[in-house]
């Protein structure tokens, strides 16, 4: 990682907004409620399911194959 770019990034604010309103977004669309919080979407269903907390990929491939299987 580049240090100096990072802490620039950090000091310009370049994506304060976007990182408000994604936080935002996950609150109140989601109930995402910490870090990590991921959510993943099927766009053609609207289903969704939130993966609140760190796990493996194993984790995630397990309910991508859920959503893909109840469709």
């Amino acid at each position: 990682m580049d240090q100096t770019a990072f802490e620039t990034c950090l000091d310009n604010g370049e994506f304060t907004t976007t990182v408000a309103n994604q936080l935002r977004e996950g609150q109140s669309l989601f109930g995402v409620s910490g870090t990590p919080g991921n959510v993943l979407v099927d766009t053609e269903t609207g289903r969704f399911v939130l993966i609140a907390g760190a796990y493996p990929l194993d984790r995630f491939i397990q309910e991508l194959e859920s959503m893909k299987n109840n469709e």
